[in-house]
């Protein structure tokens, strides 16, 4: 420690020693951006066709929603339903200012460009792995649809709850 081996270094030297303390700190991260794996980033969050139509009136009652092949359908459903199935979140979660939430039904049609054909019946663990991811894009598309067609803006808070004995 009372040796001082900083202070006989000349300029040049202080400066290359600090150069390869920043690369040593900079490169393996430039190299891990470099070889990243294909993000969410560079998949399509959109479908190739989509239809929404507002639902015939005699149909109501008679809704369901389904994932399939990277295909999503669904018939007679309100948008709180549709938010439901994009977000994976319980209708206590969703709160809006307007009442067409839950007011208007819609039919539903949206055709990804490309789709894995797995029977989900009878799947190996690398097949169930590439149907969840598959799930998880068609409802980031399902999230960029709705935000399209109807100007759906979330805003995510959290709110506490307090329970107190009586």
């Amino acid at each position: 420690m009372a040796q001082r081996i900083g202070e006989r270094l000349g300029t040049a030297k202080k400066v290359l020693l600090a150069e390869a303390g920043a690369l040593a700190v900079v490169g393996p991260i430039a190299i891990g951006l470099l070889n990243a794996p294909p993000g969410i980033a560079q998949t399509p969050e959109t479908f190739e066709v989509a239809s929404i139509q507002p639902s015939d009136p005699s149909r109501y009652g008679h809704s369901g929603i389904g994932f399939s092949h990277g295909n999503f359908t669904a018939e007679s459903v309100t948008i709180k339903s549709l938010i439901e199935a994009t977000y994976d979140v319980h209708p206590f979660q969703i709160s809006s200012r307007s009442k067409l939430i839950d007011a208007e039904q819609y039919d539903v049609k949206a055709k990804a460009d490309h789709s894995l054909d797995i029977n989900p019946q009878n799947t190996t663990e690398p097949e169930l792995k590439a149907l969840l991811e598959q799930k998880r894009l068609t409802q980031l598309r399902l999230q960029a649809l709705l935000a399209d067609r109807f100007k759906l803006k979330l805003h995510r808070t959290s709110k506490r709850c307090i329970f107190s004995r009586w």
